[in-house]
């Protein structure tokens, strides 16, 4: 099948048939970067929590045992969890907000061509 005519395929399907085929044609690039972003965010997210649960548990590890070790106390899990979790959010909500950005051209994109016809 060739490039035209699978294009005509495509565009016979976008509909109540086949709602998302937007998704699949354009942006192919952006939204994996997106999608990559929303991932680094919630691994940043995981990370600071196990983070600040080590740094807790080595913490009192060093108070009880009194041995020098390395551990932050509990206002430094404190510090690790909240950076940890405001930048992870706001990486997340970022990758959504360049998903949803190229949703909407390709929305208007469709709505655009439904109108020229």
């Amino acid at each position: 099948m060739t490039h035209a005519a699978d294009q005509r395929t495509n565009q016979n399907r976008v509909g109540a048939d086949y709602p998302f085929e937007h998704e699949r044609l354009d942006y192919r690039t952006g939204r994996f970067l997106a999608r990559v972003i929303s991932f680094c965010g919630w691994l940043v997210i995981i990370v600071a929590v196990a983070l600040a649960v080590f740094a807790i548990g080595l913490g009192s590890y060093r108070s009880n045992v009194g041995v020098a070790a390395f551990g932050f106390g509990i206002g430094g899990a404190i510090i690790v969890l909240l950076s940890g979790l405001i930048t992870g959010i706001l990486l997340v909500a970022s990758g959504h907000m360049m998903r949803a950005t190229m949703d909407t051209a390709n929305a208007i994109r469709q709505m655009l061509s439904t109108m020229q016809r």
